[in-house]
This record gives structure tokens, C-alpha cells and sequence, in this order.
């Protein structure tokens, strides 16, 4: 994904108002252009699937 979705989906700075989330966009993407050239983000997510099975309608 590339760094500004990656960015926006995280929400914690979208507190800051419009003018602080363009500071912290701005830096933020300064840093990752420094790790990330290519300008893309890489991400593994680990998911947990819970199952529960029903015994069916009691007779």
C-alpha cells in the first residue's frame, strides 16, 4: 500500500485538527521516504477466527 494510505489508517492523529494532521502527514512521510523509497508499505496482520457450532433445535 502506499505510505499515505498506510498513514491514514491510522486515526490517532486525526485529533490534531487539519492543520496539526498536515504537520504530522508531512513529517511522517518525510521519515518513511527515508526507509521506504519506493514509497510502498508492506504489512503482515496476524487474524484469530473463533468458531462456535450450534448442537441444533433441542427435540
Amino acid at each position: 500500500m502506499s505510505v499515505g494510505t498506510h498513514l491514514g489508517s491510522h486515526s490517532a492523529f486525526l485529533v490534531l485538527g487539519e492543520k496539526g494532521t498536515r504537520r504530522f502527514l508531512g513529517e511522517e512521510c518525510e521519515r518513511l521516504a527515508e526507509l521506504l523509497p519506493d514509497g510502498t508499505v508492506e504489512e503482515s496482520y496476524a487474524v484469530d477466527l473463533d468458531v462456535a457450532v450450534s448442537p441444533g433445535p433441542v427435540s
